[in-house]
């Protein structure tokens, strides 16, 4: 099978953001290297994927038809911020992503589609609600002090971990026990929030975490 691959970094030019752009290309490469995928044409460019018209991944969509290829990415977030944008892209072209692996079907793609558009609305809301946690709480927010540094850090990890909890919500929590979840979610090549691999331990402590922020709600 051949492909065409596809990074994207937001806007941002600090070193962390160049640095995840590479760290995309060569996932996208090691993961066709794994499956036997050759990648005969790589589009990458620093936007916002927000924005519908961006030039490189305009032409990497219309070689994917005229070629007839599947497009690859590292996350469907590279591919696009708007549920329905990725959902029109799929009616026309194949999509692999390899957090996922080629296993899982434009079903499944569909709706973490639609989850991760509610993940960045849910991030932007909460991020406020930190941000005016914060200030409240008198911490000054941009001041090098360390303590304020540590508290607004444990803030953020938290805010992660809550929205990763509501992104798995809609997967995770159903009839099937742990041990079996944490089979289906490793057989699909869905990683746990930091990258490893699930066990029912896992399972059941992200079934409690959603269970506690639904309740919260």
């Amino acid at each position: 099978m051949k492909a065409i691959a596809y990074t994207r970094k937001s806007t941002d030019t600090n070193e962390s953001q160049v640095h995840s752009l590479q760290a995309q290309k060569k996932e996208i490469l090691d993961y066709a290297a794994s499956t036997g995928i050759e990648i005969v044409a790589c589009f990458s460019e620093s936007i916002s994927g927000k924005i519908k018209e961006r030039p490189e991944f305009i032409k990497a969509v219309e070689m994917a038809k005229k070629l007839n290829m599947p497009i690859i990415a590292k996350s469907l977030s590279r591919i696009g911020r708007n549920a329905a944008q990725v959902l029109e892209l799929m009616d026309d072209v194949e999509i692999i992503i390899t957090d996922y692996g080629k296993s899982v079907d434009k079903d499944f793609l569909s709706l973490m589609a639609v989850i991760n558009q509610i993940e960045v609305r849910a991030i932007s809301k909460r991020t406020k609600s930190a941000l005016a946690l914060l200030k409240a709480q008198g911490v000054k927010l941009g001041s090098p002090s360390p303590k304020n540094g540590a508290k607004a850090s444990v803030i953020k990890r938290k805010a992660a971990a809550n929205e990763f909890a509501l992104k798995m919500a809609p997967i995770i929590m159903n009839e099937h026990n742990n041990s079996k979840m944490a089979r289906i979610l490793n057989g699909s090549g869905i990683p746990t929030r930091l990258g490893r691999k699930w066990s029912p331990k896992t399972v059941r402590d992200m079934r409690s975490i959603i269970s506690n922020l639904q309740a919260a709600e």
